[in-house]
């Protein structure tokens, strides 16, 4: 049980690891299973590769805790996959941001970010064909997106404010 609970410790709390390693190793765990497991697992995350420790735990599948310790596992690889897309996306690396978010498209809110870039990068190309006096092309598209920021109200008096330009 004991062991168990560390290996549940070591990954719902990954930046604990360093301070755990000083005082066990994986000799210290005393079922032979776990202890093959800890061999591996302390070696990736030593090298703060989390991913890497899956495959260890889906080869104890079968074995107690295991599935819950890989479940544990993969939303630590997501909440680190969800804080580097946020980073991204307040940088305004809207590609990288959602290429991030659609890896991990069900975990929290990432589904209503990848949403909102895809409209930000719809609106940008808006902006960039009004600057190219593309405005035709530009009003469909806000039109497309007329709940995002001031699409409706740029389709709104698009249609006004470029008159005869809007054959272009």
């Amino acid at each position: 049980r004991n062991q168990r609970l560390l290996f549940t410790w070591m990954t719902d709390e990954p930046e604990a690891f360093p301070i755990i390693a000083k005082y066990i190793s994986p000799e210290d765990f005393t079922d032979e299973l776990y202890r093959q497991v800890a061999v591996r697992v302390f070696e990736k995350m030593k090298a703060g590769d989390y991913s890497g420790a899956i495959p260890y735990f889906e080869k104890i599948a079968d074995h107690k805790d295991s599935e819950k310790l890989l479940t544990e596992c993969k939303n630590i690889i997501s909440e680190e996959k969800y804080q580097n897309a946020l980073s991204l996306l307040e940088e305004g690396k809207l590609d990288e941001s959602l290429k991030v978010f659609g890896e991990i498209k069900d975990y929290k809110d990432s589904g209503d970010h990848i949403e909102t870039i895809k409209k930000e990068q719809k609106y940008q190309k808006a902006l960039g064909l009004m600057d190219e006096a593309k405005y035709k092309e530009a009003l469909e598209i806000f039109k497309e997106i007329e709940d995002y920021k001031d699409s409706a109200k740029l389709n709104k008096n698009g249609v006004k404010g470029f008159g005869n330009n809007l054959n272009n």
